[in-house]
C-alpha cells in the first residue's frame, strides 16, 4: 500500500467558519454598555428613592441596598448555567431578556403599583435584575472575545485589544480607595 496517499474522509466539511470579529464585538460591546448605564444609574439612586420615596430610615436603606448587592454572588449561578446547560450564547440571551423584565417590572414598580405595595415589587425588580445580570456577566466579554479568529493574525491581535479593552476599565475598583485618598487631601 502507498503510504503517501492521505486516507479519504468521508462526511467531514473542511470548509473554514467565518467568525464575526469586530462587528459582533462592537455589538456586545454596546450591549454591555447599555446595561451597565442602567445597572450604575439604578445603583447611584437606590438610597435616595428608598428614603425619600418609600419613606425608610437611612439606616434600613442602607442595609437593603446591602442585601440588594447579592448580584455580586449570581454571577457564579450564571457561570455554572453557561458551562454545564445551555452555553455561552443562550444564557446570555436568557440573562438579558430576565433583565429587561426587571426593567420593566421595576418601571412599573415606580410608576403604576399601589403605594401599598410598592416596596414588595420594587424588591422583586431589583432581585430579578440581579439574576438577570448573574446570567450576563461570567458571558459576556469571553463570547465577544471568541468572535475573534484566532488562526487569523490580524483578529489574534484584535482580540488582544479588545481583552485589554475590557481588562483596563476593571483595574480602576480595586484603585478607588487609593486614588480618593490622594483626591482628598
Amino acid at each position: 500500500m502507498n503510504s503517501s496517499v492521505a486516507p479519504a474522509t468521508i462526511g467531514n466539511d473542511h470548509r473554514k467558519l467565518s467568525k464575526a470579529g469586530w462587528n459582533a464585538a462592537v455589538f456586545v460591546i454596546f450591549v454591555e454598555m447599555v446595561e451597565r448605564f442602567s445597572y450604575y444609574g439604578l445603583a447611584g439612586n437606590l438610597i435616595t428613592y428608598l428614603t425619600n420615596n418609600l419613606g425608610e430610615p437611612v439606616a434600613t436603606a442602607a442595609k437593603n441596598v446591602t442585601l440588594v448587592s447579592v448580584s455580586a454572588i449570581f454571577p457564579l449561578l450564571g457561570a455554572f448555567v453557561a458551562d454545564s446547560y445551555l452555553g455561552r450564547f443562550k444564557t446570555i440571551l436568557a440573562s438579558s431578556s430576565i433583565y429587561f423584565w426587571g426593567l420593566v417590572l421595576l418601571i412599573l414598580s415606580v410608576s403604576v403599583v399601589p403605594m401599598h405595595s410598592r416596596k414588595a415589587v420594587f424588591f422583586t425588580a431589583l432581585y430579578v435584575l440581579a439574576i438577570g445580570e448573574g446570567g450576563h456577566m461570567p458571558c459576556v466579554q469571553t463570547f465577544a472575545a471568541d468572535q475573534f479568529d484566532e488562526d487569523n493574525p490580524q483578529e489574534r491581535a484584535a482580540k488582544a485589544h479588545f481583552s485589554t479593552g475590557g481588562t483596563l476599565p476593571s483595574l480602576r475598583e480595586p484603585l478607588s480607595p487609593i486614588s480618593s485618598s490622594f483626591i482628598s487631601t
